[in-house]
Protein backbone atom coordinates (compact mmCIF):
# COMPACT_ATOMS: atom_id res chain seq x y z
CA UNK A 1 0.00 0.00 0.00
CA UNK A 2 3.01 2.56 -0.22
CA UNK A 3 2.52 4.07 -3.07
CA UNK A 4 2.60 7.73 -4.49
CA UNK A 5 -1.09 7.79 -5.39
CA UNK A 6 -3.85 10.05 -4.46
CA UNK A 7 -6.94 8.80 -2.93
CA UNK A 8 -10.26 10.07 -1.18
CA UNK A 9 -10.11 10.08 1.95
CA UNK A 10 -13.73 11.57 3.39
CA UNK A 11 -13.98 14.33 0.23
CA UNK A 12 -10.19 15.06 0.27
CA UNK A 13 -7.18 13.11 -1.22
CA UNK A 14 -4.32 11.57 0.29
CA UNK A 15 -1.36 11.66 -0.96
CA UNK A 16 0.26 8.41 -0.20
CA UNK A 17 4.08 8.77 0.70
CA UNK A 18 6.25 6.54 -2.19
CA UNK A 19 8.90 4.55 0.15
CA UNK A 20 9.91 3.37 -2.58
CA UNK A 21 11.50 5.91 -4.07
CA UNK A 22 12.78 7.00 -0.46
CA UNK A 23 14.65 3.99 0.14
CA UNK A 24 16.25 4.41 -3.42
CA UNK A 25 17.60 7.70 -2.30
CA UNK A 26 18.00 7.47 1.18
CA UNK A 27 18.78 3.72 2.41
CA UNK A 28 18.11 2.24 5.83
CA UNK A 29 17.40 5.86 6.95
CA UNK A 30 15.80 4.66 10.35
CA UNK A 31 19.00 3.51 11.17
CA UNK A 32 21.36 6.74 10.94
CA UNK A 33 18.70 8.35 12.65
CA UNK A 34 19.87 11.51 15.24
CA UNK A 35 18.69 13.55 17.91
CA UNK A 36 14.51 13.76 18.73
CA UNK A 37 14.14 11.32 15.95
CA UNK A 38 16.16 8.64 17.16
CA UNK A 39 15.30 9.09 20.86
CA UNK A 40 11.25 9.08 19.47
CA UNK A 41 11.65 6.42 17.18
CA UNK A 42 13.79 4.18 19.76
CA UNK A 43 11.06 4.64 22.38
CA UNK A 44 8.31 4.13 20.07
CA UNK A 45 9.94 0.51 19.48
CA UNK A 46 11.20 -0.09 22.68
CA UNK A 47 6.87 0.22 23.88
CA UNK A 48 5.84 -1.78 20.84
CA UNK A 49 8.20 -4.90 21.90
CA UNK A 50 7.47 -4.35 25.21
CA UNK A 51 4.16 -6.16 24.89
CA UNK A 52 5.53 -8.73 22.68
CA UNK A 53 6.90 -12.05 23.84
CA UNK A 54 9.00 -14.88 22.67
CA UNK A 55 6.52 -17.35 21.71
CA UNK A 56 5.36 -18.14 18.40
CA UNK A 57 5.82 -16.43 15.01
CA UNK A 58 6.01 -12.63 14.64
CA UNK A 59 5.13 -10.69 11.69
CA UNK A 60 6.09 -7.06 11.38
CA UNK A 61 4.02 -5.35 8.89
CA UNK A 62 5.32 -2.76 6.50
CA UNK A 63 9.25 -3.79 8.22
CA UNK A 64 10.96 -1.08 5.79
CA UNK A 65 14.75 -1.52 7.02
CA UNK A 66 13.79 -3.63 9.85
CA UNK A 67 14.97 -1.48 12.81
CA UNK A 68 12.43 -2.81 15.01
CA UNK A 69 13.89 -6.03 15.17
CA UNK A 70 16.75 -5.20 17.51
CA UNK A 71 14.02 -4.13 19.91
CA UNK A 72 12.06 -7.59 19.75
CA UNK A 73 12.83 -10.39 22.13
CA UNK A 74 12.16 -13.01 19.81
CA UNK A 75 14.20 -14.18 16.43
CA UNK A 76 11.32 -16.24 14.95
CA UNK A 77 10.15 -12.70 12.68
CA UNK A 78 8.84 -12.89 9.30
CA UNK A 79 8.94 -9.41 7.64
CA UNK A 80 6.46 -8.23 5.03
CA UNK A 81 6.81 -4.44 3.13
CA UNK A 82 5.22 -3.37 0.00
CA UNK A 83 8.63 -1.53 -1.17
CA UNK A 84 11.36 -3.90 -2.72
CA UNK A 85 14.02 -1.42 -2.24
CA UNK A 86 12.87 -1.19 1.87
CA UNK A 87 13.13 -5.38 2.17
CA UNK A 88 16.55 -4.91 0.15
CA UNK A 89 17.93 -2.18 2.59
CA UNK A 90 16.64 -5.09 5.62
CA UNK A 91 18.45 -7.89 3.95
CA UNK A 92 22.09 -6.34 5.43
CA UNK A 93 20.55 -6.36 8.83
CA UNK A 94 20.88 -10.48 9.75
CA UNK A 95 17.25 -10.06 8.10
CA UNK A 96 14.80 -12.89 8.55
CA UNK A 97 12.33 -14.27 6.32
CA UNK A 98 11.24 -11.46 3.97
CA UNK A 99 7.80 -11.11 2.03
CA UNK A 100 6.46 -8.45 -0.57
CA UNK A 101 2.89 -8.07 0.03
CA UNK A 102 0.15 -5.29 0.50
CA UNK A 103 -1.29 -4.67 3.66
CA UNK A 104 -4.50 -5.46 3.06
CA UNK A 105 -3.75 -8.70 1.19
CA UNK A 106 -1.42 -11.25 3.02
CA UNK A 107 -0.25 -14.41 1.36
CA UNK A 108 -0.05 -15.91 5.20
CA UNK A 109 -2.14 -18.93 5.92
CA UNK A 110 -5.24 -18.70 8.61
CA UNK A 111 -3.27 -18.33 12.56
CA UNK A 112 -0.27 -18.64 11.54
CA UNK A 113 1.41 -15.57 13.60
CA UNK A 114 1.50 -15.12 17.65
CA UNK A 115 2.39 -11.76 17.24
CA UNK A 116 1.90 -8.87 14.80
CA UNK A 117 3.87 -5.68 15.36
CA UNK A 118 3.04 -3.01 12.66
CA UNK A 119 5.20 0.61 13.43
CA UNK A 120 4.32 3.50 11.79
CA UNK A 121 2.53 2.63 9.21
CA UNK A 122 -1.67 2.36 9.52
CA UNK A 123 -1.69 5.92 8.73
CA UNK A 124 -0.91 5.48 5.25
CA UNK A 125 -4.10 3.21 4.17
CA UNK A 126 -7.12 4.66 3.29
CA UNK A 127 -10.05 3.97 5.77
CA UNK A 128 -11.36 1.46 4.11
CA UNK A 129 -7.79 -0.36 3.16
CA UNK A 130 -7.74 -0.33 6.95
CA UNK A 131 -10.29 -1.87 7.94
CA UNK A 132 -9.31 -4.91 5.38
CA UNK A 133 -6.10 -4.84 6.57
CA UNK A 134 -7.08 -5.71 9.97
CA UNK A 135 -9.19 -8.20 8.74
CA UNK A 136 -6.70 -9.77 7.19
CA UNK A 137 -3.99 -9.92 10.67
CA UNK A 138 -7.78 -11.36 12.37
CA UNK A 139 -7.47 -14.25 9.87
CA UNK A 140 -3.40 -14.71 10.08
CA UNK A 141 -3.29 -14.47 14.09
CA UNK A 142 -3.59 -16.96 16.56
CA UNK A 143 -6.61 -17.01 19.03
CA UNK A 144 -5.39 -14.68 21.69
CA UNK A 145 -2.31 -13.50 19.55
CA UNK A 146 -1.59 -9.80 19.54
CA UNK A 147 -1.45 -6.67 17.73
CA UNK A 148 0.76 -4.13 18.81
CA UNK A 149 1.18 -1.07 16.54
CA UNK A 150 1.70 2.82 16.73
CA UNK A 151 -0.31 5.66 14.84
CA UNK A 152 0.08 9.53 14.89
CA UNK A 153 -2.37 11.11 17.28
CA UNK A 154 -5.20 13.24 15.49
CA UNK A 155 -6.68 16.61 17.11
CA UNK A 156 -9.54 18.99 15.29
CA UNK A 157 -6.35 21.29 14.93
CA UNK A 158 -4.10 18.97 13.35
CA UNK A 159 -6.69 17.01 11.35
CA UNK A 160 -4.94 16.23 8.00
CA UNK A 161 -2.07 18.31 8.89
CA UNK A 162 0.56 15.56 6.76
CA UNK A 163 -1.38 15.13 3.47
CA UNK A 164 0.36 11.31 3.39
CA UNK A 165 -1.83 10.47 6.32
CA UNK A 166 -5.41 9.11 6.66
CA UNK A 167 -5.73 11.29 10.00
CA UNK A 168 -8.29 9.10 11.41
CA UNK A 169 -8.90 9.60 15.03
CA UNK A 170 -8.53 7.02 17.80
CA UNK A 171 -12.07 6.51 18.09
CA UNK A 172 -12.49 5.13 14.69
CA UNK A 173 -9.39 2.81 14.92
CA UNK A 174 -10.51 0.96 18.07
CA UNK A 175 -14.13 0.39 16.18
CA UNK A 176 -12.71 -0.80 13.15
CA UNK A 177 -10.20 -2.84 15.95
CA UNK A 178 -13.42 -4.12 17.64
CA UNK A 179 -15.21 -4.95 14.43
CA UNK A 180 -12.77 -7.11 13.05
CA UNK A 181 -12.19 -9.48 16.26
CA UNK A 182 -9.97 -7.32 18.62
CA UNK A 183 -10.08 -6.22 21.82
CA UNK A 184 -7.90 -3.08 22.45
CA UNK A 185 -6.19 -3.53 25.63
CA UNK A 186 -3.37 -1.14 26.53
CA UNK A 187 -3.12 2.33 24.98
CA UNK A 188 0.43 4.44 25.62
CA UNK A 189 1.57 7.73 24.87
CA UNK A 190 5.04 8.02 23.05
CA UNK A 191 5.78 11.33 23.81
CA UNK A 192 4.55 14.92 23.51
CA UNK A 193 5.53 17.26 20.15
CA UNK A 194 8.88 18.72 20.47
CA UNK A 195 9.26 22.28 19.12
CA UNK A 196 10.95 22.51 15.82
CA UNK A 197 13.74 24.66 16.86
CA UNK A 198 14.69 21.90 19.60
CA UNK A 199 14.62 19.67 17.07
CA UNK A 200 16.62 21.06 15.07
CA UNK A 201 18.95 21.62 18.65
CA UNK A 202 18.58 17.61 19.05
CA UNK A 203 21.48 16.75 16.12
CA UNK A 204 23.90 19.25 16.99
CA UNK A 205 26.87 18.90 19.61
CA UNK A 206 26.06 21.96 21.58
CA UNK A 207 22.46 21.60 21.64
CA UNK A 208 21.69 18.10 22.28
CA UNK A 209 22.21 17.76 26.03
CA UNK A 210 19.33 20.58 26.77
CA UNK A 211 17.43 19.27 23.75
CA UNK A 212 17.52 15.61 25.70
CA UNK A 213 16.29 17.46 28.99
CA UNK A 214 13.66 18.64 27.49
CA UNK A 215 12.65 15.92 25.77
CA UNK A 216 12.59 13.73 28.69
CA UNK A 217 10.12 16.11 30.34
CA UNK A 218 7.91 15.32 26.88
CA UNK A 219 7.87 11.75 27.97
CA UNK A 220 5.48 12.67 30.69
CA UNK A 221 3.30 12.17 27.50
CA UNK A 222 3.24 8.13 27.63
CA UNK A 223 0.63 8.70 30.66
CA UNK A 224 -1.97 11.00 27.69
CA UNK A 225 -1.79 9.05 25.14
CA UNK A 226 -4.58 11.48 23.37
CA UNK A 227 -2.06 14.43 23.59
CA UNK A 228 0.74 12.08 22.33
CA UNK A 229 2.73 13.07 19.54
CA UNK A 230 1.77 9.52 18.30
CA UNK A 231 0.33 6.52 20.54
CA UNK A 232 1.00 3.00 20.61
CA UNK A 233 -1.77 0.42 21.01
CA UNK A 234 -1.99 -3.53 22.29
CA UNK A 235 -4.81 -5.70 21.16
CA UNK A 236 -5.32 -8.97 21.33
CA UNK A 237 -7.64 -11.67 18.77
CA UNK A 238 -10.64 -12.02 21.14
CA UNK A 239 -12.11 -15.35 21.22
CA UNK A 240 -14.44 -16.42 18.36
CA UNK A 241 -17.70 -16.88 21.10
CA UNK A 242 -16.23 -13.20 23.01
CA UNK A 243 -16.55 -11.21 19.91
Amino acid sequence: MESSEEMPIGGSLLKMKDFEKKYQAEGAYHHRLEGFARWWMFDNYRILASWLGRDGLTLDLACGDGMIWRFLKTRHIVGADHSLSGLRQARQFAAPPLVQADMNSLPFKAEMFQNVVCSLSFQYLHSSDLDLCFGELARILKTSGRLAFSYPNVRPDRQGEDPSHAALPYSDIASKLRRTGFSPVKVRGISLRMPRRLVRWSVRPAGKPFAGLYYAFLKTGRFLPHRSYHYAVCCVKAKEGSR
